[in-house]
């Protein structure tokens, strides 16, 4: 109709202006807006009966006629939104012909005066199932004549709360409780026009809640009804008497007092309440009766009786002439406030409502009302409903099978599987969700179910850290809600984050001196517990301050490649690394001196913290922590140290002692009054020619030359001297159970894995312990065999070792013989063997017989036993009768029968290795072994292996595997090593020499003191050695 009749004026008024011909047509001809103000033109008219205008759809202002035509001032202050702004201007004006016109003209501007600021404090407090309320106030230096839309989110994202705002100005929105103390995370989005603003903010739930008081007092009436509500929440609801004061958190609240029959009741208004102040309202009712319902309102559902057994509901109004009105709310007159809203020029409303059963089930009115534009409130109708919603409210839902732990770097995410349950008969749709904040996003899929009463289904949580979340222990929450988010819950789980510390490691790339600083260089983000330091895997310092270093006083023994890692550990356990490698080359360098009481004649020996060297008539502890030094007076010349099982042993020139640790409690083992010249382990000592044996039940013997060595295994000490091996039982005995004879006179001699090592010269021998006293049992020919009527021919044919050659030994006539004399044991057993391989001859006799020429063992012919083309081993056993000392072995022998002429003989055979072997058997000892030293041989030491030095500069180690050079040095050492892991070797010249257990040179330095190095390197932690000048050095490095 209006758009018809528009339409019909236009053309009247065309026809009117076609035929006054000039006549100008009305119109509005400008709209401007200049900001605070509008000003409008309009032109061709008799008279303006009114202007009107509108900003956004809100009824801004009018200006009353009559008016002539012109132009006109529109105040805009405080009527216009922040940004893009449209204004209608509508003019009821008389053309010139006496037409009643509507002429209208619309304008966008835009409004941007400086933003206004939000004020929202965080964290807000609030307590276990309680309200809360969040005081929020927007500033401006301008008012704005649009509200702001306040919407507020909870954890899972979800909107709780949409309260407008008029700006500036302040307000409480109340959002729903928390039941469980704690820190929530909530967003409050607010608006204004092209105005946004997002900001996040806590609520701690157990912190004290700040308060005042609101005073309520009534005039004119002894009692009534009142509600105060805070947003679409009920506060308080009940009668006062006179006056009432309610404390109540700091905030604003409507205050409404409820009909009363015979009144009319005040209208609502809108109070602050300050902290620790008292607010008062007076609520004045005034005999009459209430004005009826505005005409203008329209409550169109629910309808007047309805029934209501849903909790979600529609509240339908239309409004007559919305420019009346500012706002409008919705209540229960029993219960309060159920919402309100901004009118914005709007005619038709559905605002949608959600009740709680539980608080809202029965009889109600449902009142609406509307704010007029001068502040003043009207009622619109009131209907007669009823809510009859059937409910469980103890029906809940549980989250099921969490992890116990989530660990996330930021900027990554996971998922995992639970389990979501109906529980105490829940039953209809679930809607899930997960936190959504600055350090954790969590959703749930799917994000909505229906559960049957007991039912469960199967989710998939998924848990983002975005990458600028802070770093620390959280507890992300799981939300549930009824489809109408009357009943809900949530549970956590917990969920760590951290940014892996990011390590760097500064370290020398060959560090030269000790100590060698490793320094970690950790960037975190604040939460850095520890830096842990490892070395070649091993777990060696652990620093918790910045700077994070490690210091190591490594020793010669480190020297080589290594590598050192840095953990960075943070208070999550999160951790990051670096590794690098260094080539450690430390030298050596004398760190303290200590003198000893002279210059040392033995030694060292390590035992515990302590270093011993001996001299002349003392022998001296030194602690290598605290350089104490101890000594104690002996007798003689101290000719050596020993360490046997944690005991000090020394030798001197008058005798074999041992010691405590401490110095005291020294024992003689054996005080000949004469050197002790050699020693087999701590059991038998040498004096001269004298062999004693230690122990419980000591005894001594003359073996009547000097001894130059000594050895043992299970059955036999071994004395070795210059000319013989003897063997001797381990009980006392005059006589050796068996010997051999040497070719080459032994410098030295000591025993180890299965060998007899003897060193001659330039050659060390190594031999089975096996003895054999005949001498030259491979060369026949020799001077030490007594042969007659046989001819001997030298290296003849091969002999059965397969390295050797043996002699052909041929006799043609009776009464030959070869054989050699050896001592023996009386009444000892013994076993004759020697190889033979036979030649052209047909006999073959062997024989024992005693010095004096009567048999032992008889004239046999044994060259029938032999197997042609073969060597065959011929051996007899025998046992010495009493009184015989020595024997006469005859691998050959036939007495003349006296005929003359002799009797012909056919002897022509290959005869090698005879043996005299103690017992039953004729034995076979294992090969000899012989290596040649560099030099002439210049002294030993024994650890795990036996050391050799030599003149020549050579060293060589000795152990299972036999002999072999170690290591090659530019000159003689001045002892051989007492250590051997690594080996440190002391130079004659000075020169201290650290090699690993291949024989590689570790560290090499020049000598530290003029003066000469007395004995080995000894390693006692630091490293010591002792010098000619009697002070012995504690040198670098720690290990």
């Amino acid at each position: 109709m209006k758009r018809t009749l528009h339409l019909a004026l236009l053309a009247a008024v065309v026809l009117l202006l076609t035929a006054c011909g000039t006549t100008r047509r009305a119109a509005i001809t400008s709209l401007v807006v200049t900001v605070p103000n509008a000003t409008v033109k309009i032109e061709g008219v008799e008279k303006i009966l009114s202007i009107q205008y509108q900003i956004n759809g809100r009824g801004a202002g009018a200006l009353n006629g009559p008016l002539a035509a012109g132009t006109y001032t529109l105040p805009l202050e405080g009527l216009m939104c922040y940004g893009s702004n449209l204004l209608k201007v509508s003019a009821q004006v008389v053309s010139s012909g006496g037409v009643q016109l509507t002429l209208e003209r619309s304008a966008t501007f835009d409004y941007t005066p400086d933003p206004p600021q939000l004020v929202l404090a965080s964290p807000v407090a609030a307590e276990p199932d309680r309200y809360i309320s969040v005081p929020v106030r927007i500033d401006s230096g301008v008012r704005f004549g649009c509200p702001a839309a306040l919407e507020f989110r909870d954890p899972s994202g979800a909107l709780v709360a949409r309260e407008p705002l008029m700006v500036p100005g302040q307000t409480s929105v109340v959002l729903p409780p928390q039941s469980a103390e704690g820190t929530y995370g909530y967003t409050l989005e607010a608006s204004l026009g092209d105005w946004r603003v997002r900001r996040p903010f806590e609520v701690e739930v157990g912190l004290p809640v700040v308060k005042g008081q609101l005073e309520l007092v009534l005039e004119g009436v002894a009692a009534a009804d009142v509600l105060v509500n805070q947003g679409a929440q009920t506060i308080f609801s009940g009668t006062v008497n006179g006056s009432t004061v309610l404390e109540l958190p700091v905030g604003t609240y409507t205050v409404d007092g409820l009909p009363l029959d015979g009144y009319v009741d005040p209208p609502a208004t809108d109070v602050e309440v300050l902290e620790g102040q008292t607010t008062r309202v007076t609520l004045t009712y005034t005999q009459g009766t209430p004005p009826p319902p505005d005409g203008g309102i329209t409550l169109v559902e629910p309808a007047d009786g309805a029934v209501i057994t849903e909790p979600r509901f529609n509240v339908v109004v239309d409004l007559a002439d919305p420019g009346q009105y500012v706002r409008m709310d919705v209540q229960f007159l029993d219960k309060g406030i159920l919402d309100s809203w901004y009118v914005d020029g709007n005619s038709h409303f559905v605002r949608e409502l959600i009740l709680d059963p539980t608080l809202y089930n029965g009889p109600h009115d449902l009142l609406v009302r509307a704010m007029k534009l001068d502040g003043t409130w009207v009622n619109g109708p009131t209907h007669a409903v009823t809510l009859n919603v059937p409910w469980n409210a103890s029906a809940y839902v549980e989250y099921q099978n969490l992890p116990a732990l989530v660990r996330l770097v930021p900027g990554d995410s996971t998922s995992f599987s639970a389990t979501v349950r109906s529980r105490n008969g829940f039953e209809g749709i679930a809607l899930l969700s997960g936190d959504q904040n600055g350090n954790a996003v969590v959703s749930v899929s799917p994000s909505q179910m229906t559960l049957a009463s007991g039912g469960s289904q199967s989710v998939t949580v998924t848990v983002q850290v975005p990458a600028d979340a802070v770093s620390g222990e959280y507890a992300p929450r799981l939300y549930w809600q009824d489809e109408y988010g009357l009943r809900r819950g949530s549970t956590s789980f917990t969920l760590q984050t951290s940014r892996p510390p990011q390590v760097g490691l500064d370290v020398p790339a060959k560090p030269t001196a000790a100590p060698v600083t490793v320094t970690a260089n950790v960037t975190d983000d604040g939460t850095l517990d520890r830096v842990e330091f490892y070395l070649d895997g091993n777990l060696v310092a652990t620093d918790t301050e910045a700077p994070y270093t490690w210091s190591w006083d490594p020793g010669l023994q480190a020297n080589g490649v290594h590598t050192v890692r840095a953990l960075a550990v943070d208070t999550l356990a999160f951790s990051g690394e670096a590794q690098a490698s260094f080539d450690l080359s430390l030298p050596f360098g004398v760190r303290d001196e200590v003198a000893l009481p002279g210059v040392p004649t033995a030694g060292p020996v390590v035992l515990g913290s302590g270093v011993y060297w001996g001299g002349d008539g003392w022998v001296a502890r030194v602690d290598s922590d605290t350089l104490a030094l101890a000594q104690r007076a002996v007798s003689g010349q101290v000719l050596e140290l020993w360490n046997d099982q944690g005991i000090l042993y020394f030798r001197t020139t008058q005798g074999v002692y041992y010691i405590g640790a401490d110095l005291t409690g020294l024992v003689p083992v054996w005080e000949p009054g004469t050197p002790v010249g050699v020693r087999a382990g701590s059991a038998y000592f040498a004096s001269g020619s004298v062999l004693r044996a230690a122990g419980t039940g000591p005894w001594s013997l003359d073996v009547g030359e000097s001894i130059v060595g000594l050895a043992t295994d299970s059955n036999y000490v071994y004395v070795v001297t210059p000319t013989r091996i003897l063997a001797y039982a381990h009980s006392a005995a005059a006589a050796p159970v068996t010997y051999e004879r040497l070719e080459v006179a032994p410098a030295d001699a000591t025993g180890g894995w299965g060998r007899l090592w003897l060193v001659a010269g330039t050659r060390l021998v190594g031999r089975d312990f096996t003895l054999n006293p005949v001498q030259d049992p491979a060369s026949l020919d020799a001077a030490s065999w007594s042969a007659s009527g046989v001819t001997i021919t030298a290296d003849a044919l091969a002999a059965p070792d397969g390295s050797t050659t043996a002699e052909q030994v041929t006799a043609g006539v009776e009464g030959y013989a070869l054989g050699q004399t050896v001592d023996v044991k009386e009444g000892e057993t013994y076993t004759f063997s020697f190889w033979a391989y036979p030649g052209a001859g047909s006999e073959a006799y062997y024989a024992v017989s005693d010095g004096s020429g009567n048999p032992i063992v008889p004239e046999t012919d044994y060259a029938a036993a032999l197997t042609a083309g073969s060597w065959s081993r011929v051996a007899v056993t025998f046992t010495v009768p009493a009184g015989v000392g020595q024997i006469v072995l005859y691998p050959l022998k036939r007495e003349a029968s006296g005929s003359d002429p002799p009797l012909a003989a056919d002897v022509d055979l290959y005869l090698w290795g005879v043996r005299l072997d103690g017992g039953n058997a004729a034995l076979d000892p294992a090969p000899t072994v012989t290596y040649d030293l560099c030099g002439a041989y210049a002294g030993r030491s024994r650890t795990s292996a036996v050391w050799i030095h030599d003149a020549g500069g050579c060293l060589t180690r000795l152990d299972d595997t036999g002999p072999v050079l170690f290591h090659t040095f530019a000159g003689p050492l001045a002892a051989a090593p007492v250590t051997d892991g690594p080996v440190f070797a002391t130079e004659a010249a000075g020169g201290l020499v650290a090699l690993d257990a291949a024989g590689a040179v570790l560290e090499r330095q020049t000598p530290v003191t003029a003066a000469a190095p007395v004995g080995a390197l000894a390693d006692a932690v630091w490293l010591w050695q002792a010098y000619d000048d009697g002070v012995a050095r504690r040198m670098d490095p720690l290990p």
